[in-house]
């Protein structure tokens, strides 16, 4: 990766002074946007950088959003910065290759040689458009917004799915579009073909075989109960031998070592997504009031080891302060409780679950559903290929 580090602002940057990312071999090469001669064009700062230029109507929108979000934040004594994760692919496009083109170490190591454009005088805002990837490169890439700047905010406007669910989880709040879309933290394995599978479906099939035999039980003894005269220890038996005769030849299909595999990474999203959520509702009593929504502070009071109980908590299994138990239950409530991968969670159930979500203001929600309209159309515009940006919106120049 080779980066070259810049100190200008918004539309300031040439291919020369700001920051550039080559493309790796593996990486997907973007399309550059057809742009009417003598208009401006505009690219991501990170990725793809000086290769190509970015939509010119979804760059102007971000501009936008910019310095409305900065109009805010000023009045707290911070400036916003807002950085693109976007990744956006059409469905069935599961396998696409690239080194930026889901959720992984590449995009974390490429934001992280991008840290010395962060600050803890700077909110900032990260645009996901994103369907997934790895849920350890998801918590990593949340943990290093909040260490380096002072406040980090979550806007989706269409669509943040799986372990990009769980970046989202880690800012300080979520902003949630008219048209946004959270997802089940269920974490994800690669298959044999490059893409992901959900463990979450895996393991549910089990779980509802399982149910679908207790059932079966409960309702083969009702009848044998009304049906006949003999006592409970007589007819439980059979019972139990019908039930299992049932579940059997699924059972015989099953890979039990494959199923703790999935439901050992099942594990690993649920405590990533609760160490993201204590971060936040552990907290929350002492936390200063600074920054958009009054939230957090970069001046928070951290516990040392002697004042914090967590870890014997979580090493006995009983969450005693209330915002450790708070998080651990939206945790294995994302990760566990819908029945699949897909669901789409809005934003009103986003808050009947207790994440942080908040609509948009009244005058950026327009522009954030325009946001949508461009996304849509550069999955259109391009295919299979879609769209990867990454970083700041930068103007490209000529020279």
């Amino acid at each position: 990766m080779n980066t070259k580090a810049t100190k200008n602002g918004p539309g300031e940057g040439t291919p020369e002074d700001s920051p550039q990312v080559s493309t790796r071999q593996d990486s997907p090469k973007a399309r550059g946007s057809v742009v009417p001669s003598g208009e401006r064009s505009y690219r991501a700062s990170i990725y793809p950088g000086t290769d190509s230029t970015i939509p010119t109507g979804l760059a102007k929108l971000v501009r936008r959003l910019e310095r409305d979000f900065s109009k805010l934040s000023k009045e707290n004594g911070m400036t916003t910065h807002i950085w693109l994760l976007i990744q956006t692919k059409n469905e069935g496009d599961n396998a696409r290759a690239g080194a930026y083109a889901d959720l992984n170490e590449d995009v974390r190591r490429a934001f992280f040689t991008e840290r010395d454009k962060l600050s803890k005088d700077k909110q900032i805002v990260l645009l996901i458009d994103s369907s997934g990837g790895s849920a350890k490169s998801a918590y990593q890439l949340a943990t290093f917004f909040r260490h380096y700047c002072g406040r980090f905010v979550a806007l989706v406007p269409r669509s943040a799915k799986s372990a990009a669910t769980l970046l989202a989880i880690g800012a300080d709040e979520i902003i949630l579009g008219n048209y946004g879309e959270l997802g089940p933290v269920d974490a994800q394995v690669r298959d044999g073909g490059g893409g992901y599978v959900p463990t979450l479906d895996r393991v549910k099939a089990l779980e509802r075989l399982h149910a679908s035999a207790l059932e079966a039980l409960d309702r083969t003894m009702a009848l044998l109960t009304l049906r006949s005269r003999e006592d409970v220890d007589t007819l439980l038996p059979r019972a139990l031998d019908f039930a299992a005769a049932l579940s059997q030849p699924y059972l015989q299909n099953t890979d039990m070592v494959e199923y703790t595999r999935m439901s050992r990474v099942l594990k690993i999203g649920e405590d990533y997504a609760s160490r993201l959520l204590a971060y936040l509702y552990d907290n929350q009593e002492s936390n200063q009031t600074r920054g958009y929504r009054n939230t957090r502070g970069s001046d928070q009071k951290v516990r040392t080891a002697a004042e914090d109980t967590s870890f014997e908590e979580e090493l006995s299994g009983d969450y005693t302060r209330p915002g450790r138990r708070k998080a651990r239950l939206i945790a294995q409530h994302l990760t566990s409780a819908y029945p699949d991968h897909a669901f789409a969670i809005d934003r009103d159930e986003a808050k009947r679950i207790g994440l942080k979500v908040y609509d948009p203001p009244d005058d950026m929600s327009p522009t954030i559903d325009e946001l949508v309209d461009e996304l849509h159309k550069a999955m259109a515009d391009r295919g299979q290929e879609g769209l990867i940006a990454l970083g700041r919106v930068v103007e490209a120049k000529d020279g």
